[in-house]
């Protein structure tokens, strides 16, 4: 591979300066300046073992890892190669872990603890909260009082769902737990801002207070007077914000007050036990990985001279996706050079508590380099996100437009706008996957098979009803699946068949497990067998009349027979493991629609099962069933890449780092509304507000409104990098029409699609 570098690359793979932060556009080639400035150091006599390189995800520390070791061995350095090919490049959960089982004495921890699945996460919290309202930790019946007030009634959308109270608080504390320990704040900071209704009170001013005086230029002497904060922005001749028509009332700023006191104390109790739990059982979650690796590098020398001496470099890409307790870690790291890559215009992490704000503070402090040279978009496709962004960001001069190699930079605005080529919205008013795959259809024979397409949604929901309009008519491959892995047809008969196994006498499960590919028994006569009971008596002379059933249960009761006599006394992955050797399940699934990747799924499950040897077939199948209980968000197991030719559709989380010939953002409808929710905590300020009533108060009013700005600007950022992964065409559907506050509007208002649309953008009715 010969990396060629423009000047600017040069500048920063040859700088001296032992701390760099390098602000990267889309499309940049940092992979490239990563990779040579690696590949000078190790020509100036540096290890590898040396230079700790940290990436987001682990699919970027591979590929990371294989660019490095290919241009090593291109450079003929084979020894290396070898030794970057097992050196630190690595995700910085990666890191985490190798600092507490390298220092495990000094974390407190056992040298073989092991990490979390996210399954059981999920479950060990809510047995945490379960504990904590069944026996809570006061005397002064808080949860008594909690339950009450979530008995109340909010919105529509509440009754829709029928919560009950219970469910309600439990909910509550779950969003607040998750929000509290992914904010990098402490425990024992919390308690105390919120010990009692008077703390949260004062808390509320203290934060409030702060933020008015920053608007307003003055101290006031109450920020809970709505009557007195109109006036003062009025005297400000400054726009009210809508936060101020919250009520500020005595009784129920009170009420609110009590509610969230009270709520933080059980929060602050059941994140103790959950804690507790994770150590009794030496498994970490990757949020506590992240804070015991803070507190080793902050408390212990010996571990702090160790990495000293360990390591000479630290890079780190994507260093914008990083939240404040990673942030804490690399700072207290003591590595003597230092490069940190990103973009604040990629920041798209948001729900994993990143804050790109601090990245920006990073190369405020600087030195800093900017690559703002695009070598991936045609110029056309970089003049419409030039025009879409330099209007919604350019006037606060916060904008970098991206440039062609060896282009002049320019002013925003500086002329008429210029040729959008090769870009198309296609207008649709609202959404219609049906016409989308017509149009995707049109564009893939217009290109050709060998271009390459993907289709880039916010949510897998619009990516599954896509593919099904797709079906049929060009080949086309869902990446990554759906976030609901155990609530998928392959997981629930793979449960339903150990549970079967277990115990034959369940009837729903033994009559699911032959449906299922397992045997495949019509549903003739599953429906005359679920009139005998109990259905595995009724086997014995049970006779169907389709004639195909007969072989298929023969060849079903040759394996399972043998198998439930001993699968309730061996380990689950054991008895799965000879299922799938003996049934043919895996041949039976590979001829279902998406085959492939029900098939990944299924061995994920099976790694599940080793990873859990002490669970029995009968357990496992329960632990399926409780996580499908909560609705535990699982993503599906990784299958094989597209093939050419066939049309890939992925969410835009996952495209981000990559590219094709030519890219179709179709889900664009969702409206950033600031949903009313129950609980609502402000990272950055540390504001947390409870509110059951359907009565808003000035901090939980005030707390939404920041919530829904992260969430504004994190969609358009969203939009950003969605638009920036095309080579050589880009197609969006938007329209003036659609709803408002969604970015299909959003987009259509910006470039202008009524009146003065942009020369060479190509406008088609879709609708």
């Amino acid at each position: 591979m010969k990396l060629d570098l423009r000047p600017g690359q040069a500048a920063i793979v040859n700088s001296d300066d032992p701390h760099l932060v390098v602000v990267a556009g889309a499309g940049a080639g940092k992979t490239s300046v990563l990779v040579r400035r690696y590949l000078r150091f190790v020509k100036a006599g540096i290890s590898p073992e040396a230079i700790l390189c940290i990436t987001f995800t682990r699919k970027a520390a591979a590929q990371m890892k294989q660019r490095i070791v290919d241009e090593l061995r291109t450079e003929g350095l084979l020894l290396e190669a070898q030794a970057a090919e097992i050196g630190p490049i690595q995700t910085l959960h990666a890191l985490c872990e190798r600092l507490l089982r390298e220092n495990a004495l000094s974390a407190g921890l056992d040298p073989d603890f092991q990490i979390l699945s996210d399954s059981n996460v999920a479950m060990l919290r809510e047995e945490a909260i379960q504990a904590v309202l069944t026996d809570p930790p006061d005397d002064e019946g808080v949860a008594d009082i909690l339950l009450a007030l979530a008995g109340k009634t909010t919105s529509n959308r509440t009754r829709a769902r029928r919560t009950t109270p219970h469910a309600r608080l439990e909910e509550a504390l779950l969003g607040f737990m998750d929000r509290l320990r992914g904010s990098g704040r402490e425990r024992a900071d919390l308690a105390e801002g919120y010990r009692s209704s008077e703390a949260t009170l004062a808390t509320w001013a203290g934060i409030l207070g702060e933020h008015l005086r920053s608007q307003l230029g003055k101290d006031l002497a109450s920020p809970f007077d709505t009557a007195q904060l109109r006036a003062d922005y009025q005297e400000a001749r400054m726009r009210q914000p809508g936060w101020i028509k919250a009520s500020g009332q005595p009784e129920a700023m009170n009420e609110a007050a009590v509610l969230t006191a009270g709520l933080v104390s059980l929060t602050c109790a059941a994140w103790r036990i959950y804690e507790q739990e994770m150590v009794r059982r030496q498994s970490l979650d990757f949020q506590e990985l992240e804070s015991r690796a803070v507190r080793l590098m902050e408390r212990s020398e010996s571990a702090c001279n160790r990495v000293a001496t360990t390591f000479q470099i630290m890079m780190v890409d994507e260093a914008q996706d990083l939240n404040p307790m990673q942030y804490r870690l690399l700072n207290s790291l003591r590595i003597g050079e230092r490069l940190f890559v990103g973009d604040p215009y990629q920041s798209i992490y948001g729900w994993r508590h990143a804050d790109h704000r601090l990245f920006a503070e990073l190369a405020e402090a600087g030195p800093r380099f900017d690559l703002n040279e695009n070598h991936r978009s045609e110029e056309g496709i970089l003049n419409f996100v030039e025009l879409i962004f330099g209007r919604l960001w350019g006037n606060d001069g916060a904008y970098r437009p991206m440039l062609k190699p060896g282009a002049t930079p320019r002013e925003l605005f500086d002329a008429s706008p210029r040729p959008c080529t090769n870009v198309s919205v296609w207008r649709q008013p609202a959404e219609n996957t049906s016409i989308v795959a017509a149009k995707i259809c049109e564009l893939r024979e217009g290109l050709g098979k060998e271009q390459s397409i993907a289709v880039l949604v916010r949510g897998q929901r619009y990516g599954a009803l896509l593919l099904t309009a797709l079906e049929g008519k060009a080949p086309a491959r869902l990446i990554g699946g759906t976030d609901r892995y155990y609530a998928r047809l392959e997981i629930r008969d793979v449960a339903n068949t150990l549970r079967a196994l277990a115990d034959p006498y369940d009837d729903f499960a033994l009559l699911a497990s032959l449906r299922s590919p397992f045997c495949g028994l019509s549903m003739d006569g599953i429906a005359l067998l679920a009139l005998r009971k109990p259905s595995w008596d009724a086997l014995t002379d049970f006779v169907s009349p389709v004639e195909d059933d007969g072989p298929r249960l023969e060849r079903f009761l040759g394996w399972f027979r043998p198998l439930s006599a001993w699968a309730d006394r061996m380990p689950a992955w054991e008895v799965l493991s000879e299922v799938f050797a003996v049934s043919g399940f895996w041949e039976a699934l590979a001829e279902r629609p998406n085959g492939r990747q029900a098939i990944a799924n299924v061995r994920k499950l099976l790694t599940l099962a080793v990873d859990a040897p002490d669970a029995d077939a009968r357990t496992f199948a329960e632990r399926i069933r409780e996580i499908q209980r909560m609705n535990h968000p699982e993503g599906d197991a990784p299958a094989e890449s597209a093939k050419d030719g066939e049309i890939s559709i992925l969410t835009i989380h996952k495209a981000k780092g990559l590219e094709w010939d030519a890219v179709v953002v179709p889900d664009l409808f969702a409206k950033v509304d600031g949903q009313r929710s129950d609980v609502e905590l402000d990272p950055h300020s540390g504001l947390a507000s409870c509110s059951f009533s359907g009565l808003d108060t000035l901090p939980h009013a005030f707390a939404r409104a920041l919530r829904l700005e992260r969430e504004t600007a994190e969609a358009q950022r969203l939009l950003y990098v969605a638009l920036t992964r095309a080579r050589s065409r880009l197609c969006v559907v938007a329209d003036t029409r659609a709803p408002e506050g969604s970015m299909a509007k959003k987009l259509a208002v910006l470039a202008d699609l009524d009146k003065n649309r942009p020369p060479g953008l190509t406008v088609v009715d879709a609708s």
